[in-house]
């Protein structure tokens, strides 16, 4: 285990190297304690703009990675265009403290953007003994589907859209292999999405 982090808080702005952190950040997302494929560097780096990586190290190690949009009054999180879930990559054992000394040097508040309620990243920032405030909560909608695929289908489609979905099927397996995967709770989705 990595002793305590030290002072070792960085910025990395738009058009400064990054390479460095790009390598420490894929290292940090296998070790971090929530899985946020769509918050990974090659999909946040290119889309950064006006925006800073708040970065915390500990002994070379990356603990904590932090997009962040600077304001006047208090910063905000930012997260990619092509992702709706603003969670961030924290160590899992060393995030509460990197999160601690994030929150110490910054000196204003950060407001946290689309985070999961039940996400081990916020309960990190609650824990560092901060003022933790929710602004403003939804409720994601989602589908329950009872039954088999194909029950819920066939009672939620008519059958002309049934066949034009068959069809479009059909014409996307003429143009190559054709799978259907599904990914389980603990599948890492990051080696999709790499490949996509």
């Amino acid at each position: 285990m990595l002793k305590q982090p030290t002072q070792d808080l960085r910025y990395v702005a738009e058009g400064e190297n990054a390479s460095g952190l790009n390598a420490a950040w894929a290292d940090l997302r296998k070790r971090s304690a929530d899985a946020a494929p769509g918050s990974g560097p090659e999909l946040v780096m290119p889309f950064l703009g006006k925006a800073n990586v708040a970065s915390v190290y500990a002994q070379g190690q990356l603990l904590l990675a932090v997009p962040l949009l600077k304001g006047r009054a208090f910063d905000q999180s930012y997260h990619s265009q092509i992702t709706d879930c603003g969670l961030c990559h924290a160590d899992r054992l060393n995030g509460p403290a990197a999160v601690s000394l994030l929150l110490s040097k910054r000196g204003k508040p950060i407001l946290l953007k689309a985070i999961p309620a039940q996400s081990h990243l916020l309960a990190m920032f609650e824990s560092a003994g901060a003022h933790v405030a929710v602004l403003k909560t939804w409720q994601r909608a989602s589908l329950s589907v009872k039954g088999s695929f194909e029950d819920w289908l066939n009672g939620n489609f008519e059958t002309k859209r049934r066949k034009e979905f068959k069809r479009l099927r059909n014409r996307l397996g003429e143009q190559g292999a054709l799978k259907f995967l599904s990914l389980n709770r603990t599948d890492d989705a990051g080696t999709f999405i790499e490949e996509f």
